[in-house]
């Protein structure tokens, strides 16, 4: 399930207003970018744009500059707040999300985005070539099992570079 996000008008937008509003911006190599910006929207927009709306754990992909040097603008949506999707976002459901957020973040698919992005002006990727993005679907069981070796490598390799950190600031310490 692909949905593209909504052109919300620029006075819709109140720092005064309940809802957060997912853009562009937010959306970074692997991580979701929290802001403190005014970028709310009404509570009362939840019902009437509820085909917009984002969940705890919804996959979220940059649709205009797709793509920095670091590597492919995607994440996952971390808050348990509910959010509205604005345009040049889009949110991509699926029944192990983990799984294909993992597989999005692969060179494979990098390279596919760069291919479908190609301009002269700002790369941008369409949700036509979104949705006909070839994606290996193993069984539940051996994505659970991906999953789980994956989560455990990056936790190791988060847990590295604290230690980095930490070696860091003893040498400054010297």
């Amino acid at each position: 399930n692909i949905i593209s996000g909504y052109a919300f008008a620029s006075q819709d937008f109140n720092i005064k207003h309940e809802i957060p509003c997912v853009k562009i911006t937010n959306v970074g190599v692997g991580a979701y970018l929290f802001d403190d910006t005014d970028d709310r929207l009404p509570a009362s927009y939840l019902n009437e744009y509820d085909r917009f709306i984002v969940n705890e754990g919804d996959i979220l992909i940059s649709l205009t500059r797709s793509f920095i040097n670091s590597g492919l603008k995607v994440c996952i949506y971390p808050d348990n707040r509910k959010a509205l999707l604005n345009q040049r976002v889009a949110l991509i459901r699926y029944c192990n999300n983990k799984y294909l957020f993992y597989y999005l973040r692969t060179t494979k698919v990098l390279n596919y985005v760069k291919e479908k992005s190609k301009t002269t002006n700002q790369p941008n990727l369409s949700i036509k070539d979104l949705a006909k993005m070839i994606i290996p679907i193993p069984s539940l069981l051996e994505q659970q099992e991906i999953t789980k070796i994956l989560d455990s490598l990056f936790e190791k390799e988060q847990k590295a570079k604290e230690l980095c950190d930490v070696i860091d600031k003893i040498d400054l310490m010297k």
